[in-house]
Order: structure tokens, then C-alpha cells, then sequence
């Protein structure tokens, strides 16, 4: 009966420790879209960029945020609890490179208005994202379908960023 009752407690403290991480990770990625609370992304500055005929109107770029952080948190929770392989740790210091340059990436094109810049930023978070998605592909093809969004919205945003630097 004692053997029960303390496996039934870890289980609770195990389910707790993985909600725990997971809101842990999702908290990043809060911060990382604070930034865009921080710099003015309606500023006067860019509304006077001449805009790229298939830019998506303002709007979408929230939801899309949304989602993709809940994706780009839970690929980060599953590289924690996946089985124990050597990839773990880079796949989680790619995971908090990314999300650093993703945070970046908003100062450099948002506040320090600079273009060309922002272009650098967002290749090497573009590369970071696909190493992430190969390394875990082989461990995790989960993780690796999970980040497949989010590539693909920094790919387009890598093609919006070349275009805003070459129109302006």
C-alpha cells in the first residue's frame, strides 16, 4: 500500500515537474514577444518604408506568433524529457540561441531601424533553425515537425526583410 501511495506522489511530482517546464520554456518565448512591446513597430519610421507588394497585413502577425511560440516552447520541453542522447544539450543550446536571436532580431530592425542589420540577424536565426530541425530530426521527429512552421515564418520573414532592405 505504501508503495502505491509514494508512486502515485511521484507521478503528481512528475506531471508538476513537466508543467512546470514546459511554462518555463513558454515563459521565454514571452519575453521574446515582449520586445515587441518595447520598441514602437507602428513607428513613423515604418510607415514610411516603402512595403513589399505580398507583405501580410499587421494584423496576422500576432496569431501567427501565437501559435509558433506555443510550437517552439513545446519542441524545447520535448528535447528535455526525450531519452538521453548526446544531442540533448546542443539541441538545447541551439533552442536558447534561437530564441535569443529571435529577441534580437526585433531590437536590431524595430529599434535600431537598421535594416541590413536585422537581414544578418535573421540568416543566422534561419540556419540555427534548420540545424535544430536536422539534429532533431534523428531523436525527435516530433520536435523537428513542430519547428517546420516556424522555419517556413522565418523563411517568409527572411524574404520580407531582404525586400524592405532592397526597396528602402
Amino acid at each position: 500500500m505504501v508503495k502505491l501511495f509514494s508512486k502515485s506522489i511521484w507521478e503528481h511530482l512528475m506531471m508538476l515537474n513537466k508543467i512546470i517546464t514546459w511554462l518555463l520554456f513558454y515563459s521565454c518565448t514571452l519575453v521574446a514577444s515582449s520586445n515587441a512591446f518595447v520598441w514602437d513597430i507602428n513607428s513613423t519610421w515604418y510607415k514610411t518604408l516603402v512595403t513589399p507588394a505580398f507583405s501580410p497585413p499587421s494584423w496576422l502577425f500576432g496569431p501567427v506568433w501565437t501559435i509558433l511560440y506555443l510550437l517552439i516552447a513545446t519542441s524545447a520541453y520535448r528535447f528535455v524529457f526525450m531519452k538521453d542522447t548526446n544531442l540533448k544539450s546542443i539541441l538545447l543550446g541551439l533552442w536558447a540561441l534561437q530564441i535569443c536571436l529571435n529577441t534580437i532580431w526585433v531590437s536590431i530592425y524595430f529599434g535600431a531601424n537598421d535594416l541590413l542589420s536585422a537581414l544578418v540577424v535573421i540568416s543566422i536565426l534561419w540556419v540555427c533553425i534548420v540545424f535544430i530541425i536536422m539534429l532533431s530530426w534523428s531523436v525527435d521527429r516530433v520536435s523537428s515537425f513542430l519547428l517546420l512552421p516556424y522555419f517556413l515564418w522565418v523563411s517568409f520573414a527572411s524574404i520580407l526583410n531582404v525586400s524592405y532592405w532592397y526597396l528602402n
